[in-house]
């Protein structure tokens, strides 16, 4: 055990003396001397990016870390089991968690190898195709409701659920990547307020100015281009049937 707590200290004062080194391999390491390391790297300053072998690990070193009470709030980085051969959404709540962190870039993310292996479109496709919808904007709801279809939203009668948007008069719901869905409201053709709401009990609970609408697809088709891509895609699909 002394000699264990030895080691620690050395490595510890390496890590405060070499602050400037940019990789650093570390071998034959117990569980918990790796979460006390994490907490060393934490105050140095450093973004963390732990990688484990699967997801199990991801949840128990995380549970670790907080039943530590270290001064690290890692974010956890989601996995989604969901193969690309089966008819089948993927979690949209997951979705939202891995594209805020993209965006967000956190200090401290807990991540699986699978989970590095998805692929993702890069962090300017976002900004690219978001909605930005501000207090006072004027905006056709038409075109709206059809940039909506686009991102990959669905019309529904009441909004529960992120990725969907219902239209009720004047007032258009919206369930994005927030943690709640917006109540948009209109006087014409203008935007007259924005507002959250709760999802059980319908209510407002905050009003905003603008709000970022982002696409739930990975792949969004430009509609101010032309008709390359549709020949691009129908070349490569000739040799399929149906």
């Amino acid at each position: 055990m002394f000699q264990n707590n030895f080691k620690l200290e050395k490595i510890f004062n390496f890590i405060k003396s070499e602050k400037k080194f940019n990789k650093l391999i570390l071998t034959s390491i117990n569980d918990v001397t790796k979460v006390i390391l994490l907490n060393e790297f934490f105050k140095l300053g450093k973004k963390i990016v732990f990688i484990t072998n699967d997801n199990n690990r991801v949840l128990k070193f995380n549970h670790d870390l907080m039943n530590l009470n270290l001064k690290i709030k890692p974010q956890i980085f989601p996995f989604q089991d969901v193969s690309p051969y089966e008819v089948i959404n993927h979690n949209l709540y997951k979705y939202k968690d891995q594209v805020n962190i993209i965006r967000n870039k956190p200090s401290f993310i807990i991540t699986s190898v699978r989970a590095l292996m998805e692929k993702f479109p890069q962090n300017n496709y976002f900004n690219k195709y978001k909605i930005l919808l501000s207090k006072n904007d004027e905006i056709e709801l038409y075109n709206l409701i059809q940039k909506l279809l686009n991102l990959g939203y669905k019309r529904v009668t009441q909004v529960c659920d992120i990725g969907e948007f219902s239209l009720r008069g004047d007032i258009l719901d919206i369930y994005s990547f927030d943690e709640n869905p917006v109540r948009i409201e209109f006087w014409g053709d203008t935007i007259s307020d924005i507002r959250y709401f709760n999802v059980d009990t319908q209510k407002s609970i905050g009003h905003i100015n603008s709000v970022d609408i982002l696409p739930l697809y990975k792949f969004v088709k430009d509609l101010n281009q032309d008709n390359k891509i549709d020949s691009e895609f129908n070349e490569y699909f000739q040799y399929f049937e149906g």
